[in-house]
């Protein structure tokens, strides 16, 4: 009875299942009448759209070469939600999952490169403004060259000739910045680096004398000992060093004492120039001079 009213009420009037009975066999029943029917409904379908592509083709000869892979990919995809879907599933959240990957990487990832091109038209306009503000000093018989300008405390080297003797001067000038000499900077009573970054370095070309006092040719670590009425000038043998840090006073080579003199014109950027015969330590309103013949 079931098999009968079936067939009074199915959906597709013009399928006969006791024509299509390979679909089923017999005898028949309910499980086979639904597969059937599943068979049918895509049979069904491919028949009614290859109608539906001839009557628009005939109407349009050049459409069905491109609505041909468009009905195909329909029919076939029909086919795959019918029988695969839990597969058409999972692969539906697979895809929303790599689309939110995508979403957030491009969020998080695309400010990157600005931020990074920011940086370096700051490094650039930073490098720009010291090197139009950083002093060079010159005068007779030295001249200064800078050597990094885009550091806070740039790097310098001032070269001298005193008759037939060459000497070189490297240094890193740091500013005073509103400081004082003797408790903010260059500290009264401490061996100090007289500069900034790697330790202050001097070179003589030939023997020579500082103060009096004989020194052998040679590159030397250029420390000192600042004090109110006199500072100790120092020639250290270890020249390649950083700051004061590795300084030990068993390697130094001279020390000679000098009274240091009030500039009459506030130097910002610490420099060593050449006066009367002497070389001279500038930096703020402090100088520090040393005879070398």
């Amino acid at each position: 009875m079931l098999h009968h009213l079936f067939f009074a009420i199915r959906p597709f009037p013009k399928y006969n299942y006791f024509e299509h009975s390979q679909f089923i066999g017999f005898p028949y029943n309910h499980k086979s009448l639904l597969k059937a029917n599943s068979q049918m409904q895509i049979a069904n379908c491919i028949t009614s759209v290859t109608q539906s592509k001839h009557k628009f083709a005939q109407s349009n000869p050049f459409s069905s070469i491109f609505l041909l892979p468009f009905f195909v990919s329909v029919c076939l995809l029909f086919t795959f939600l019918t029988l695969n879907l839990k597969f058409v599933i999972m692969m539906f959240r697979n895809a929303i999952f790599v689309l939110t990957i995508a979403i957030l990487s491009t969020t998080f990832g695309c400010n990157q490169p600005a931020a990074e091109t920011a940086q370096e038209e700051t490094t650039t306009a930073d490098t720009t403004a010291a090197t139009v503000n950083v002093s060079a000093p010159s005068g007779e018989g030295f001249t200064t060259e800078v050597l990094q300008a885009d550091l806070p405390s740039p790097r310098k080297q001032m070269t001298a000739t005193m008759g037939d003797l060459k000497v070189v001067v490297n240094y890193g000038s740091p500013s005073v910045k509103g400081r004082t000499i003797g408790t903010d900077i260059a500290t009264f009573g401490k061996v100090w680096r007289s500069g900034a970054n790697e330790a202050t370095t001097i070179e003589f070309s030939k023997d020579v004398t500082v103060e009096g006092k004989k020194l052998k040719a040679g590159k030397y670590g250029f420390f000192t000992i600042p004090n109110a009425n006199e500072w100790v000038i120092i020639f250290n043998g270890v020249s390649e060093q950083w700051g004061e840090y590795d300084y030990a006073e068993g390697k130094d080579a001279l020390r000679v004492n000098v009274k240091p003199t009030v500039l009459g014109v506030p130097v910002e950027q610490m420099a060593f120039v050449i006066e009367n015969g002497a070389i001279v330590l500038q930096w703020s309103n402090v100088g520090v001079p040393f005879k070398v013949a």
